[in-house]
């Protein structure tokens, strides 16, 4: 499988601490995230009435923020049937709240398990993703040989593009600009992933790679080696800040929500046994 490395970056622009995010919707519930936090270690269960109602939600922190180039990784192991890796996302919970990405519009993109998620979570385009629609962003190495593009919803790309351009001054195409993400023909393909992060919420891929192993259900199959000649310094900084930077949901607001919905619930009970009477 091949190695990203991942080291914390010492330059002058790269922030340590948490800084507003965008908020979401998620679970039944608004849910503030910042970039930089470290996320909610809180395991709740979707009510009933809600989307995805049933489905374990909440317990990812910023220590777990790293996948594989294998979609379906990226889960705490309690996500994981049986505790144990597999491929796909289908039915499964949302341990930072956020969906796992989809790519394309139709079946075809790889093994059953790559294409199977559009039944479960929609198109790229679908507007009741947490975050909103999918987008991605492009990133050039310094010397524009190799070629990056980040994949995950509207507002987490947004939220990326400042940590990107402040911690990786080198960036050949500054300013970043995200666009719209529907996997067309010319666009990232999901056997370019090199590092999935955030439960597969967010991948990141390189023009040129081709991991064989996506074309394939058999999850003994190791991932391809990365191309020679990558600039690694350029590869680790843009790695190293996503994982650092990626928005969480907050421990704190998730709290609240939390704490807002039990009052609202004894409040219903209260309302029931009153009109009972």
């Amino acid at each position: 499988m091949p190695e990203v490395k991942r080291r914390r970056q010492r330059r002058s622009g790269t922030k340590s601490s948490s800084s507003k995010g965008p908020t979401i919707s998620s679970g039944g519930g608004s849910k503030k995230t910042s970039t930089y936090g470290s996320g909610n270690s809180k395991v709740t269960t979707i009510p009933a009435g809600q989307m995805y109602s049933g489905r374990q939600t909440g317990g990812g922190t910023r220590t777990a923020i790293y996948g594989t180039p294998m979609y379906g990784s990226g889960y705490p192991v309690g996500y994981y049937p049986g505790g144990t890796y597999h491929h796909g996302v289908v039915g499964r919970g949302f341990p930072f709240f956020f969906w796992p990405l989809v790519w394309g519009t139709t079946a075809g993109l790889g093994a059953g398990y790559i294409w199977a998620a559009l039944s479960d979570y929609g198109t790229p385009s679908n507007g009741s993703r947490p975050g909103g629609p999918e987008m991605q962003m492009r990133i050039e190495s310094p010397n524009t040989a190799q070629v990056y593009h980040i994949i995950a919803d509207r507002d987490t790309v947004t939220a990326l593009v400042d940590p990107l351009q402040t911690s990786c001054t080198n960036i050949n195409n500054k300013p970043i600009l995200p666009i719209p993400f529907d996997g067309s023909t010319g666009q990232p393909m999901p056997e370019m992933t090199i590092q999935y992060y955030r439960a597969s919420s967010v991948a990141l891929t390189l023009n040129g790679y081709n991991n064989s192993a996506v074309f394939t259900d058999d999850e003994s199959v190791p991932a391809s080696p990365l191309p020679s000649g990558i600039d690694q310094a350029f590869l680790a900084c843009v790695n190293t800040t996503i994982g650092q930077a990626v928005p969480l949901v907050d421990a704190a607001w998730s709290m609240h929500i939390q704490q807002h919905t039990f009052w609202m619930v004894c409040i219903a009970i209260l309302v029931t046994v009153r009109n009972a009477r």
